[in-house]
C-alpha cells in the first residue's frame, strides 16, 4: 500500500552513523523540522564520532537497489537527497533510480572562490545540469591578502562570510552569510541539502531555494549546542516557523 502522509514523501540516501547525528540521522531531523516525511536509504554504517573512525561497513549494492525499488513500489516519491555513496557502483545504482541525478564528481584541491568556479565548470562538462560547492570561509583568488585582523573564526582566516557556490552552465551565483565563530557542527550539511530540496518541491527555482536554505542553515548553526568536540544541530528552533 502506498503512503497516503499528507507530507511531501522525499528518499534520503547516504551512510548511518554510529555516535553522531551526521549522514541519515541528520538528514532526518532536518526532513521533519521542514515539514517533510523522510524515507532513509542506507548506503553504509560507520562507526565515527568526536573526530575518530573506527569502521565502515558499506551496504551491499543489491541491498541497496532493494531499498530504492521497495520505496518506488510504496511511496510517491516527491524528491531525493543523496550524501555520501561509499563507492561507484552505488553511485551507479542511485542515479539510475533518480532521473534528475547528475553525476556525482569529485574536482581537484579548492583553495579559493576562483578554484571553486574552475570545479564547478568541470563539473558541468562532465554532464551535470547544476552545481553546488560549499566553500566555506575562502578568499575570492588564493594569493589574495586581507586585512589580518579580521580573522572572525581565530583559525587564521581573514574570510568574513561562509559562502557557497551555484553554477547552472551559464551563472554563478554565490551565497553568502556571517561566519559563526565555533567548533565543527554536525548535521550542517544535510540541513543545507535538505532545505533545498524542500524548496524545490514547494516551486521555488534554484536560486531562490538556495538563497533560502542558506538562511536555514545559518540560523540552524546560531542555535546549534554543543556535543562531544563540535557543535550538534537540535533543529528545535525552525519548528513551527
Amino acid at each position: 500500500m502506498a503512503s497516503t502522509s499528507p507530507l511531501p514523501p522525499v528518499a534520503l540516501v547516504g551512510p548511518l552513523y554510529v555516535g553522531t547525528e551526521r549522514g541519515l540521522a541528520a538528514d532526518l531531523l532536518a526532513a521533519r523540522s521542514l515539514g517533510l516525511e523522510g524515507h532513509p536509504v542506507c548506503t553504509a554504517l560507520v562507526a565515527a564520532s568526536h573526530g575518530q573512525v573506527s569502521d565502515v561497513v558499506e551496504v551491499p549494492i543489491d541491498t541497496v537497489r532493494a531499498q530504492l525499488e521497495h520505496l518506488a513500489g510504496t511511496v510517491a516519491l516527491q524528491g531525493i537527497a543523496v550524501g555520501a555513496l561509499m563507492r561507484g557502483r552505488t553511485a551507479d545504482v542511485v542515479i539510475r533510480a533518480d532521473a534528475g541525478g547528475a553525476e556525482l564528481l569529485s574536482g581537484g584541491e579548492i583553495r579559493s572562490l576562483d578554484d571553486a568556479q574552475v570545479a564547478a565548470q568541470r563539473i558541468i562538462k562532465r554532464g551535470a545540469r547544476q552545481v553546488l560547492i560549499r566553500c566555506g570561509r575562502i578568499p575570492a583568488r588564493f594569493f589574495d591578502a586581507d586585512d589580518p585582523g579580521a580573522d572572525a573564526g581565530g583559525d587564521g582566516s581573514t574570510a568574513r562570510f561562509d559562502c557557497d557556490l551555484a553554477f547552472d552552465g551559464t551563472e554563478f551565483a554565490l551565497f553568502e552569510a556571517p561566519h559563526i565563530p565555533g567548533p565543527p557542527t554536525e548535521g550542517a550539511a544535510s540541513a543545507l541539502t535538505v532545505s533545498t530540496l524542500a524548496g524545490l518541491i514547494a516551486g521555488n527555482d534554484v536560486p531562490s531555494a538556495l538563497q533560502s536554505a542558506k538562511r536555514y542553515v545559518t540560523e540552524a548553526v546560531r542555535a546549534a549546542v554543543p556535543s562531544g568536540d563540535g557543535r550538534r544541530l537540535t533543529f528545535d528552533w525552525s519548528r513551527g516557523t
